[in-house]
């Protein structure tokens, strides 16, 4: 076991580059020749542990390689470092300085960090560099004058939004949530780092109560917020209280002041502030209870009474309602389709829309950490939201931003993906997501476009699963897009799109249908062989237009004109044996090591053209840097990268390993089966891919496979599994 000193230079060495003897030293205030004797003590241990010994290099400093740094064994170690002794990243320490300006009435001095820290003066200047920068960005100044020390200038709203992006930067909603929790249960574990930066920012306010007046302020809007918002509303709060504690109060313009008085909302806030002032003994200013309003107004929802909201005679509701009516006439006509069987669309838009021209008009940005993945699973759809949305530019003369237009477009995604629904025989399935309800209904709609017998019985998110009562809690699985501790029922947690592996997981619970996406399927495939026509013959100018304009286009005339008897008149949907034949089989491979095995699996794709020399570069590479990720099973491994690292065309190989070859999975080494899979996209190869999963959860088969050197044999035994539907 290493002593705690030993894992802190363990933890510097996994979090740097590299550093000298004499930093090291600085830092833990011990001699040189004291930091040797630790070093030489942590290589015994890596020596014990088979982990490659710490690199010298004279002048430079001494290192870790960067494949090791990722090791199970050191991050287990690591852990044994208690909250008191953590050493902070350069990230953490970033973020450390910065909480403690922005919490400062004075100035502090670089010493002063540099002892906080344990780290060295000239390492508290590199990092201020990178706060000024982070601060510059928010129209903050950070201030550093000789004698006296450094701090924060500019306007107080302004560092408190500050303080507030920090949170959403760098601490998730699901670990704030446990944070929450925690203080009341002393069990509750979360990330160290975390902990520590939380019990900083809030050590003397009490977030109980604060989560108390929210919860209150939510039954009195008859509103359920969405988890980012409702922790936004109690660390927005918190803030002003530690804020007013120093006297540093904000100001609103009297006329907006004016204006959020006729809400509702502004009710509600008014009696928030008085419980406040009742909890905290400090008075609380009209301008604060104006903040709180535009929180209450802008804060993203959960769930509504959305007829009682709806009914409710405010102009701008109005306004938004036939926003939202507008959107919908121009996606109907977009799509050729009508949204009459989705009724709840109009209250998912509603209730997304409203909160949004609030946050919009005001400068309150909401980061939809799902936003490139919409991009890229839902293009057009998020185009075509793009080009609905200026009806909503137009009438409150505001530009609507991308995070909040894939919120918008995951709505439209999830009616239309609902609309290609077929009948089924249900598994009763709640869903349970953190960002909103938007991410929960685009998988919900994914779940039932994929699965024969799923039905969702309900859709929550993670506070919500908190406050449910678990004895009334009806169904028989949880899909989540976060982690849960100690689930009611079982759950598993998934992609909101669900990807090939996560489909994988949901096997053995649901049956898949056939033909998903079909249209789709064929519409990308077809999409890279006109772009690299076009690209041959004419000059781009806006190539990622060009593809989602032609990606709808064909995607509508493959939905048209395609059908069950025709589809692979299109493009082929191939089975096991079309993918794995007798020029893609090699038995008895011998291979030295796990790269040698890797590139024998791509050897016989490689020399019919499905892919490039480079794929199994790219392979490799994936492995060093995430691990053996494709080892599945003991014995078993289907490696793979992306379409896009050098696939021509779908492929699959299968070779015998003999002996069989570790590589770096402890619980499925050695590996002795290894399939190499070239996919063009998510879905063509998913039947043949079915086909192989049923293969290799038959043990004698795939004994018979290992033994075997006739590859006829083989591809005998491939011939018999059945051509399952997934329908």
């Amino acid at each position: 076991m290493l002593s705690q000193r030993c894992l802190h230079i363990l933890k510097v060495l996994v979090d740097e580059d590299s550093v000298t003897i004499k930093e090291l030293g600085d830092r833990l205030k011990i001699s040189s020749r004291t930091v040797r004797y630790d070093l030489d003590k942590i290589d015994d241990w890596l020596a014990k542990n088979k982990i490659p010994l710490i690199q010298r290099e004279y002048g430079k400093g001494i290192k870790l390689d960067k494949i090791i740094k990722s090791s199970p064994v050191l991050t287990n170690q690591l852990s044994e470092l208690t909250a008191y002794e953590y050493i902070f990243s350069p990230e953490e320490r970033v973020e450390f300085i910065l909480i403690e300006l922005l919490e400062r009435e004075k100035p502090i001095t670089v010493d002063d960090i540099a002892r906080m820290l344990l780290v060295s003066r000239n390492t508290v200047r590199k990092d201020l560099n990178e706060a000024e920068k982070w601060l510059k960005k928010r129209q903050l100044s950070l201030v550093k004058k000789q004698n006296t020390g450094v701090y924060i200038e500019g306007t107080e709203i302004k560092k408190r939004r500050a303080v507030l992006d920090m949170l959403a930067e760098n601490i998730n909603t699901n670990e704030m949530l446990k944070w929450l929790k925690q203080q009341n249960n002393p069990k509750s574990r979360i990330d160290k780092s975390t902990s520590l930066r939380l019990y900083r920012l809030f050590n003397s306010i009490d977030l109980g109560t604060i989560e108390k007046i929210v919860m209150d302020a939510e039954a009195k809007l008859n509103r359920s917020f969405a988890d980012n918002a409702y922790i936004g509303l109690i660390t927005h709060i918190a803030i002003a209280i530690k804020r007013l504690q120093l006297n540093k109060d904000i100001v609103m313009p009297e006329e907006e002041l004016n204006r959020l008085e006729n809400t509702f909302e502004y009710t509600v806030a008014t009696s928030m502030a008085q419980r406040l002032k009742e909890e905290f003994g400090i008075p609380i200013p009209k301008a604060e209870i104006g903040y709180i309003t535009l929180h209450l107004l802008s804060n993203k929802m959960q769930s509504v009474n959305v007829l009682s909201e709806m009914s409710k005679t405010r102009v701008g509701d109005n306004a938004v309602l036939d926003c939202v009516n507008s959107m919908i006439t121009f996606m109907e006509e977009q799509y050729n389709v009508s949204f009459a069987d989705c009724p709840n669309l109009v209250k998912d838009l509603y209730v997304h829309l409203r909160p949004a021209v609030y946050r919009l008009k005001y400068g309150m940005k909401l980061t939809n950490p799902l936003l490139n993945e919409i991009k890229e699973n839902y293009k057009d759809v998020f185009i075509n939201t793009l080009k609905a949305s200026r009806v909503i530019s137009k009438r409150f003369g505001i530009k609507v931003l991308e995070d909040e237009i894939a919120y918008l477009a995951m709505h439209f995604g999830a009616a239309l993906e609902r609309i290609k629904k077929k009948s089924y025989s249900p598994v009763q399935v709640i869903v349970v997501c953190s960002s909103g309800i938007g991410t929960a209904k685009i998988l919900a709609a994914r779940l039932e476009s994929l699965y024969s017998n799923v039905e969702v019985i309900d859709t929550l998110s993670y506070n919500g699963l908190l406050k449910a009562d678990k004895d009334k809690l009806k169904g028989d699985l949880i899909l989540t897009t976060i982690s849960i501790d100690n689930p009611p029922i079982p759950a598993i947690e998934v992609n909101p799109f669900l990807e090939l592996e996560d489909q994988e997981k949901l096997s053995r619970y649901f049956s898949p249908k056939t033909g998903i996406n079909r249209a789709v399927s064929c519409a990308e495939v077809l999409l890279k062989e006109i772009m690299a026509a076009v690209k041959k013959h004419c000059k781009i100018e806006d190539e990622i237009n060009l593809q989602n304009e032609l990606l709808f286009l064909l995607k509508r005339q493959f939905s048209n004109n395609i059908g069950p008897r025709n589809i692979d008149k299109g493009v082929n949907i191939p089975l096991l044996n079309d993918l794995i034949t007798e020029e893609t089989i090699s038995l008895k491979v011998k291979a030295g090591n796990w790269k040698e095995a890797i590139k024998k699996g791509v050897e016989p794709l490689e020399k019919l053209d499905i892919v490039k020399k480079s794929y199994s570069d790219k392979i490799i590479k994936a492995v060093e840097e995430i691990g053996p990720y494709f080892v599945l099973a003991p014995g078993i491994a289907i490696s793979h990268a992306r379409p896009e690292d050098g696939v021509n065309r779908i492929g699959m190989s299968l070779i015998t390993l003999d002996p069989g070859v570790d590589f770096g999975n402890e619980e499925n080494d050695p590996v002795r089966l290894l399939i190499t899979l070239a996919a063009v996209d998510n879905e063509t190869h998913l039947k043949a891919l079915s086909q192989l999963m049923t293969l290799l959860n038959n043990r004698d088969e795939i004994q018979r496979i290992l033994e075997s050197r006739d590859k006829r044999k083989v591809l005998e035994i491939i011939k018999k599994i059945p051509d399952t539907e997934i329908d």
